[in-house]
């Protein structure tokens, strides 16, 4: 083993890794791929929502099963969109034009009728399929207009097929208008919070991949897995064993201990140094639960924020499992949202 490093392989511990074992999902693997079957015979697929807390294996899913699609045929074409970097209509469909066409379009001078005529000739010339999955939809702007504009396009396009998989934490499916209720129709694919012995069983798999012999203990991942299930979060105890193995090579040891682990813990905690300056005091700001509108008005005092940015903060919030927001019938009508510490 080189002196300088303890890591083998240092890739398989980023967030982006697609493991060549993805266990304990079998089950959803299995739903999606029964959503996308009819794709292989050019037929329209079933639609899908994805909905479980962050790091349970929905992205890693979805992108497991567009490769095995993608290697079985090409009359579909399978477009994977992040909606916390493309939150907009325009971007959406921009990256829906780059897939098809192979390059985006012009930010400016291009109406986005213009984007989606171009998007649909070209696959009801094609006879292609199109698949289009929307990750943490929650964060795109006018989600309803993408849905119906995506489903609805057989109606002007002859021959066009357009399946949808949305992926959220929990089934908002309720917000939606009736029309796209309707038009949607999703199977339902949940993903569980993985249990102590699977956070173990992922972990021990890293370290075998990224790791040279005897670096990390049965012990040691043991309670790193603890740690992460205390968390809820298995990108955590990726990243927690990572850092303890960068503590160790700090100390020119060549195995973690006890120590270095709680190190690490301490560096990553997400109650701590991983929130960001602005979470840190929405989160004070919130006893136990409050009124969205009542919390903006006490980070507005503390904050140069408009309501826009405001309600970006709270989604990314959200996403992180760091608070959650409930939608209710406020007292004069209307909605308005409950927020609550997690």
């Amino acid at each position: 083993m080189p002196y300088e490093t303890l890591f083998r392989n240092e890739d398989v511990f980023d967030f982006s890794h697609i493991p060549d074992q993805f266990n304990y999902r079998d089950s959803q693997l299995k739903a999606l791929a029964y959503c996308l079957k009819p794709a292989l015979r050019s037929a329209k697929p079933l639609n899908a929502l994805l909905i479980g807390r962050p790091a349970t294996g929905k992205t890693t899913a979805i992108k497991i099963t567009f490769n095995q699609l993608e290697q079985e045929t090409d009359r579909a074409v399978l477009v994977y969109v992040n909606c916390q970097i493309h939150s907009s209509p325009f971007r959406i469909f921009s990256e829906i034009h780059k897939k098809i066409l192979g390059y985006l379009p012009p930010e400016t001078g291009v109406p986005l009728s213009g984007i989606y005529d171009k998007i649909f000739a070209k696959l009801s010339k094609e006879k292609q399929v199109l698949v289009v999955a929307l990750d943490d939809m929650n964060y795109l702007q006018n989600n309803e207009s993408v849905l119906y504009d995506l489903l609805r396009a057989y109606e002007s396009y002859s021959g066009v097929k357009v399946g949808m998989i949305s992926v959220m934490q929990k089934n908002e499916l309720h917000k939606l208008s009736d029309k796209t209720r309707s038009t949607f129709q999703p199977q339902l694919i949940e993903f569980l919070p993985y249990k102590t012995n699977e956070i173990f069983s992922i972990l021990r798999n890293r370290a075998d991949l990224g790791l040279y012999k005897n670096v990390a203990s049965g012990r040691i991942i043991e309670r790193i897995a603890e740690l992460t299930s205390e968390k809820g979060d298995l990108r955590f105890g990726i990243e927690l064993l990572k850092q303890s193995v960068m503590q160790a090579e700090a100390d020119s040891s060549r195995a973690v201990k006890e120590n270095h682990v709680k190190r690490a813990a301490a560096s990553i905690s997400p109650d701590t140094r991983q929130l960001e300056g602005n979470e840190k005091i929405v989160l004070e700001l919130i006893e136990k639960e409050i009124k969205s509108g009542e919390l903006y008005k006490l980070v507005k005092k503390k904050l140069n924020i408009s309501y826009s940015g405001f309600y970006r903060l709270l989604k990314a919030m959200e996403s992180k499992g760091i608070l959650e927001a409930e939608e209710i019938t406020a007292e004069k009508g209307g909605k308005t949202r409950i927020i609550r510490k997690i």
